[in-house]
C-alpha cells in the first residue's frame, strides 16, 4: 500500500478584487431584445436608487443612451468581464 501523495502545486491566491460599483450589467447594447431592457433598467429602476449606488454599465453603448442619476458610468468595451 502506497500512500496518495500528488506533486500538484497548491492553488494561487488571488488578492481580492476592489470593489469599485453596487452592480454591473455587460451586454451587446446594440442587440435590440439587449437595448430594451437596458432602456427599461435606466427609465424604470434606476430613478429610485439612492444617490450614491454606483452601476457601471459595460459594452458597446449606442449614442445617446445616457443618464441623469449621478452613480451611473458608461464604460465601453471591457477586456474581460472580471475588470
Amino acid at each position: 500500500v502506497l500512500p496518495l501523495v500528488t506533486c500538484a502545486a497548491p492553488p494561487v491566491q488571488k488578492t481580492p478584487r476592489r470593489i469599485d460599483c453596487d452592480a454591473a450589467l455587460i451586454g451587446t447594447w446594440t442587440w435590440q431584445p439587449n437595448r430594451i431592457g437596458l432602456d427599461w433598467f435606466l427609465k424604470k429602476v434606476v430613478p429610485h436608487l439612492r444617490p450614491d449606488f454606483r452601476v457601471r454599465i459595460a459594452g458597446g453603448v449606442p449614442s445617446g443612451v445616457t443618464s441623469a442619476h449621478p452613480g451611473v458610468e458608461f464604460v465601453g468595451r471591457v477586456p474581460d468581464a472580471q475588470t
